[in-house]
């Protein structure tokens, strides 16, 4: 330990002396620089030309503001539906079925365009029904794969208000995964059944597919006669339906059937099923503590 102090001691010493020798040097330069002679006089410098004077530059255009984002979450507030009728033509022996919407909305305040869901739809047409009661194209962009679609009216509609009414024409193939709308084959035929839940409904039709939104559905369905139809609600209305073949011959005979409106429902809750089925109707009788009757009814394949 000794030898190591000594050395240190040493060191500080030589670095003593370093630096006086550096702050000499320093000094020196400075006296030197204080020596030198007066640099010659300048030249006066000649005046430049006046500038002539610029005309004034056009104003700036503030840019337009950006696009919304796609609402990869929750659906953007300020857009309530109200209600929604669907049509929809369903033939279990066909690959693909097809229908109309009409989605009843209300805006908060002045939108450029509408986000909502559908996945997989084949869109026809799009539009909106003003509440003047004019008609304005619309255009259908699935923007995300998970089902998130942006209908933007065509100029020059400018931007939506108050209370409009959705309208859109579409066509799909059946789910092969058993969700959406699919179809399934049985010893009786082919049978077409719907699974909305959670977020499947979708797939088969436009909608706002989240649970907060509730709202009335008034469905009806367009079937081959021969097929039996159940709903969620009771049936309000059968009808015969014509159909035209090919070369003007009568076609397959249909009929339509329309259920009576939902209570407010989420999407997922609307359920219907299309084919070769049976059923079976009774009640449970009334008791202390329900003196109506309960309607009960089975079903199975024919």
């Amino acid at each position: 330990m000794r030898a190591v102090f000594v050395r240190l001691a040493v060191s500080r010493s030589a670095l003593a002396r370093r630096l006086a020798v550096s702050v000499g040097l320093v000094a020196l330069g400075s006296g030197a620089a204080c020596q030198s002679p007066p640099a010659a006089p300048v030249a006066p410098r000649v005046a430049d030309p006046p500038v002539p004077p610029t005309t004034a530059a056009a104003p700036v255009t503030a840019a337009a503001p950006p696009d919304e984002p796609v609402p990869l979450g929750r659906l953007p507030a300020g857009v309530r539906p109200t209600r929604e009728s669907l049509a929809l033509d369903i033939d279990p022996a066909a690959d693909r079925f097809s229908g109309t919407a009409e989605i009843a909305l209300h805006l908060d305040q002045p939108r450029a365009r509408i986000w909502l869901h559908g996945r997989g739809l084949a869109v026809r047409s799009a539009g909106f029904v003003l509440g003047s009661g004019a008609e304005v194209a619309a255009s259908w962009e699935e923007v995300d794969p998970s089902g998130v679609v942006r209908v933007t009216p065509r100029a020059p509609a400018g931007p939506l208000r108050g209370d409009v009414t959705l309208r859109v024409a579409f066509d799909a193939a059946y789910d092969p995964q058993l969700v959406g709308v699919y179809r399934v084959r049985t010893t009786a035929g082919p049978a077409v059944f719907s699974k909305f839940e959670a977020i499947y409904a979708r797939r088969a039709f436009p909608c706002f597919d989240e649970p907060a939104f509730k709202l009335p559905y008034d469905v009806a369905l367009t079937v081959p006669a021969s097929a039996e139809v159940i709903g969620n609600m009771p049936v309000a209305e059968t009808a015969p339906v014509a159909a035209a073949g090919a070369a003007g011959a009568a076609g397959t005979a249909r009929k339509r059937i329309r259920f009576q409106t939902t209570p407010p429902l989420p999407s997922y809750l609307v359920a219907f099923a299309v084919g070769p089925f049976e059923a079976r109707y009774g009640a449970v009788p009334p008791s202390e503590v329900r003196p109506a009757p309960l309607p009960l009814t089975a079903i199975a394949i024919r």
